[in-house]
């Protein structure tokens, strides 16, 4: 990757200066957590039930849209909206 996408930060907050001024001043600590209860493998641990409504299908994207957000649906057209923002079609 090129240095000038690397340095590139998102709004400005998050280019490798910042993040190397940030490093030199931070004190990692290492602290004990006390866990209320003993980790289990998944193989020892109870299964689950979840319900899942069935889905309706009343609309669906044209292919364009359909490839643009991922999916055909637009009630599973669920994007990640951070500081940037994010809509569907």
């Amino acid at each position: 990757m090129d240095s000038s996408r690397m340095n590139r930060g998102c709004c400005g907050a998050n280019n490798m200066q910042n993040r190397r001024a940030a490093s030199n001043n931070m004190e990692l600590k290492m602290e004990p957590r006390n866990f209320p209860r003993k980790m289990q493998h998944v193989d020892h641990m109870i299964p689950a039930m979840a319900y899942v409504p069935m889905q309706r299908f009343e609309q669906i994207y044209d292919l364009s849209a359909a490839l643009k957000n991922g999916t055909l649906f637009p009630e599973l057209c669920k994007p990640f909206c951070g500081k940037g923002g994010g809509e569907c079609l």
